[in-house]
């Protein structure tokens, strides 16, 4: 389907099962209802103005479905993402919000399950970061999330939230294994990393970046029983603050330090 000219797409009562949209011309915003059985979001259209950016929005999002975004993904909204991914040259804001309880509706929590991968590439300026926002009310688990990898890209991460982050990465302006062996994207910065999860909310994962401004955790899962896992940086460090168990990093001290058992702060 040539989506030249078709500036949006709204159909919010309806589900999107199966083929999906796969759009050669621009588009500037698709709105559907529960998205399933595969349907991928494949939007091959380049902005046609600089400020140009695609906007979706969808209930659940299930498990097989990728979105690949050739302009900048100014928005994404939707109750659940399952397994997939997600591809896009910017993003400017990611919300799951789950769904309350009614008399007629479920509770969803919320969970965020896709890959994110984004370029770092057309930005408007090297102020603004690749991901603004990232804003996740359940759980992400065993996914990658990469910003801004490559040479003459931009890796910088603005606000990322989640209920809980397990078993997965965060790699801003940083391709390589989790230790920080690889190379670093300088001078790449997470602004503020945060999850609220009131037990283990943050447990095998790893969060690599040349700085970090701010990392609050409500939670952690101190003994993994397996390789330290925690955040890797380069350059500067600010936090974590870890509520339960209560746990900080010492600022004055500086460098690498081992928090509690497998929680570790790592300089490279």
């Amino acid at each position: 389907m040539d989506g030249t000219g078709l500036k949006s797409f709204t159909a919010k009562a309806s589900d999107l099962t199966g083929a999906g949209f796969h759009l050669t011309g621009f588009v500037g915003k698709i709105a559907v209802g529960n998205v399933s059985n595969g349907a991928d979001f494949l939007l091959a259209g380049a902005a046609p103005t600089p400020k140009a950016t695609v906007s979706i929005t969808a209930g659940v999002i299930g498990d097989g479905t990728d979105i690949t975004v050739a302009a900048p993904l100014g928005s994404l909204t939707a109750t659940a993402v399952g397994r997939g991914t997600i591809e896009a040259p910017s993003v400017g804001s990611i919300i799951v919000k789950g769904q309350k309880a009614t008399k007629t509706k479920p509770f969803i929590p919320g969970d965020f399950n896709s890959d994110l991968t984004i370029a770092g590439t057309g930005l408007a300026s090297a102020k603004v970061p690749a991901l603004k926002a990232l804003k996740v009310a359940g759980a992400a688990t065993g996914i990658t999330i990469t910003v801004g990898s490559g040479s003459g890209t931009i890796g910088d991460v603005g606000s990322v939230s989640f209920g809980s982050f397990v078993d997965s990465e965060l790699l801003a302006g940083y391709t390589g294994p989790a230790d920080g062996s690889g190379s670093f994207n300088l001078p790449s910065t997470v602004k503020s990393f945060a999850v609220r999860g009131a037990t283990n909310a943050f447990a095998n994962s790893h969060v690599i970046a040349a700085n970090f401004k701010t990392v609050t955790l409500s939670s952690a899962k101190t003994d993994n029983g397996g390789p330290p896992d925690g955040f890797v940086f380069h350059t500067s460090f600010g936090g974590p603050t870890v509520k339960s168990p209560k746990l900080g990093y010492n600022k004055k001290l500086g460098g690498t330090q081992d928090l509690a058992a497998d929680l570790w702060v790592v300089r490279v």
